[in-house]
């Protein structure tokens, strides 16, 4: 009985130890992120899925690994059903992943209030600001909006924005860390916070928003939701589309796709 005091602390301990160190995996990449991986940059990164952290190759982006790959899979799948190819990425910063943008064939504006010297391609604005954006309405067949709604004021203003930017029928691409992932829920019954958004990341993610949140804020300012995906699904549930329970319980970030209505 003592003998079995002493192993199963160490044995916890030593379980604890393996789920937190990364385990490395080597992606599965579709021929359209294997292809974008000879052209762009690419490096290891870290993220979570499910219990486990895990260390992948994948394209640059400040995104988690499967956010972008997922979202230039969905961006490629609209294009070639007759989506349009006129594309405004909402909130994409100085332009770093325009490039990419570009050689899917799309024509991009890039709008930011990171953006210091327009041109062609970058437009300055300030998603913070009340009213319409500084382009003309319905302009866009496509709106991918990436990792930016978590840094808002005002998500509700943001998706009407990008509601007014597209034309009838068009597509919204959003992407936002899952605070409800199994991980995100433990940590918040535990601290209060929920994952990426506790005390160090608040000088850039101010808002938490949950499924049904996104799902309410879109319903009210004219998009439909027609799907919900999850980073990590990229590389472990190819040949299977998991349940939205599952999306929700193991992924670190989501992918929404909605279309104008």
């Amino acid at each position: 009985m003592n003998l079995l005091l002493q192993v199963v602390p160490r044995v916890r301990h030593e379980l604890a130890s393996l789920l937190r160190s990364p385990r490395a995996i080597k992606p599965d990449d579709r021929r359209l992120i294997t292809e974008l991986k000879d052209r762009f940059t690419h490096g290891p990164r870290e993220f979570r899925h499910g219990r486990r952290q895990y260390i992948v190759d994948c394209l640059y982006c400040h995104a988690v690994p499967g956010t972008f790959e997922t979202s230039l899979m969905l961006l490629q799948e609209l294009r070639s059903d007759g989506g349009g190819d006129s594309l405004l990425n909402l909130g994409g910063g100085t332009g770093q992943v325009a490039p990419v943008l570009l050689s899917l064939g799309f024509t991009v504006i890039n709008l930011d209030r990171e953006v210091d010297v327009p041109d062609e391609i970058n437009m300055s604005a300030d998603l913070n600001v009340p009213g319409d954006l500084p382009i003309a309405r319905g302009q866009f067949d496509i709106v991918l909006c990436q990792e930016v709604i978590e840094h808002v004021e005002n998500p509700w203003d943001l998706l009407r924005k990008a509601r007014g930017a597209l034309r009838l029928g068009g597509h919204l691409v959003l992407t936002t860390p899952n605070i409800q992932s199994i991980h995100s829920k433990r940590r918040f019954t535990k601290t209060g916070y929920f994952d990426w958004f506790t005390p160090d990341c608040f000088a850039y993610h101010v808002n938490a928003l949950p499924v049904w949140e996104i799902e309410l804020i879109g319903s009210r300012v004219g998009f439909r939701q027609i799907a919900v995906f999850g980073n990590g699904d990229y590389y472990f549930s190819r040949d299977a589309r998991p349940s939205i329970s599952d999306v929700l319980r193991n992924n670190e970030a989501l992918v929404f796709l909605l279309q104008a209505i």
